[in-house]
């Protein structure tokens, strides 16, 4: 459960420091410019590749469980 929870907070952490730098990008650069489309690109990219962590750890962990649950009785 502390992996689920840590992985889970990484995806939250991500998902504030992409907030930030998109409103600090903003603030600096309120016109569209390419360099201020890369950073939030890359800040956005960081997020998604947080939660995709998440989810193959959630499955790794989780899936088993569920396997032996289901599993027949007697086999």
């Amino acid at each position: 459960w502390a992996l689920l929870t840590l992985s889970l907070g990484a995806v939250w952490i991500t998902e504030c420091l992409n907030t930030a730098i998109e409103a600090t990008i903003n603030l600096e650069s309120p016109e569209p410019h390419p360099m201020a489309k890369i950073g939030k690109d890359v800040a956005a990219t960081a997020s998604l590749v947080a939660s995709a962590v998440f989810v193959i750890i959630v499955i790794l962990i989780l899936l088993p469980r569920l396997f032996d649950r289901l599993a027949l009785p007697g086999t």
